[in-house]
């Protein structure tokens, strides 16, 4: 089997026993295979990516030890701003003013947009010295 991502060759899926197999030209194993991958995207429910959609959701310090947790994916239906965000995952506690929030690593407000693929991360403020 391929890694993640790979793309078995065709005689790799057909076996020889079956029209297009490898004793067959590369042209019917071609052809095979297009036929068999047809039939495996026919199968999908409709709606189906390849791709899962998903925003991550990170909490740090003081936050992550109230949470119990460090990380959440949230799935579909997504969040469209980081305040629907923690809404899903905050309880019912609203998004307090002193919260910090980032998407993509950079500085959020609540209003800030959030799409598929984002990470989300809200943490306390911090002080240095």
């Amino acid at each position: 089997m391929g890694q993640h991502g790979d793309i078995l060759p065709v005689r790799a899926v057909v076996p020889p026993c079956v029209p297009g197999g490898a004793g067959a030209s590369r042209e019917a194993r071609v052809a095979t295979g297009r036929a068999a991958l047809r039939a495996i995207v026919r199968m999908r429910p409709r709606g189906y990516s390849d791709f899962a959609m998903a925003i991550t959701v990170k909490y740090f310090a003081s936050l992550r030890e109230r949470m119990g947790r460090g990380e959440d994916r949230l799935d579909p239906p997504l969040p469209a701003t980081v305040e629907q965000v923690w809404a899903r995952v905050g309880g019912p506690e609203p998004l307090a003013g002193n919260l910090l929030s980032a998407v993509n690593l950079e500085y959020a407000e609540a209003d800030h947009p959030v799409a598929d693929g984002d990470e989300v991360a809200f943490f306390p403020p911090v002080t240095g010295g």
